[in-house]
């Protein structure tokens, strides 16, 4: 126990030091609402879930580079850093203020998006996996 709180002093005291604007976080640290399952970014921000900031990592991935393989283990995040990424691009300003990608982007326009999400069903015929593409594709 003596350890944990240690461990979480500590913690603090670096969150303080690199953010400096952790006043609230260090009062709410045992009332937060931890996003266990949350996948959708807009849920999380609305709702007042806990987030640990990497939007300059989108931003940065956004404007430098050209393709990424986006390769994660399973349950490790990669459905929100798509949705993450698609409130982005669909200029969802108000969902990134208070972060680093809020503060970087000047510019907010909304991209036309085509999001596909094959978390849904199983797709272990070529058949299963044309019929959910076609139904996206649709226009």
């Amino acid at each position: 126990m003596r350890e944990a709180l240690l461990c979480r002093n500590k913690f603090l005291n670096f969150a303080d030091k690199v953010s400096g604007n952790l006043c609230n976080f260090a009062e709410n640290i045992d009332t937060m609402k931890y996003p266990i399952g949350i996948q959708h970014f807009e849920s999380l921000r609305k709702d007042g879930y806990a987030y640990v900031d990497k939007t300059q990592h989108i931003y940065n991935l956004v404007n430098t580079g050209r393709y990424y393989f986006l390769s994660r283990p399973r349950r490790f995040g990669k459905s929100l850093l798509l949705s993450t990424i698609r409130a982005y691009f669909e200029g969802k300003k108000e969902l990134f203020e208070g972060l680093a990608l809020g503060a970087l982007e000047e510019k907010w326009e909304q991209y036309p998006i085509l999001y596909l999400d094959l978390n849904v069903g199983k797709y272990d015929t070529l058949e299963s996996l044309t019929a959910v593409l076609s139904r996206n594709l649709e226009l």
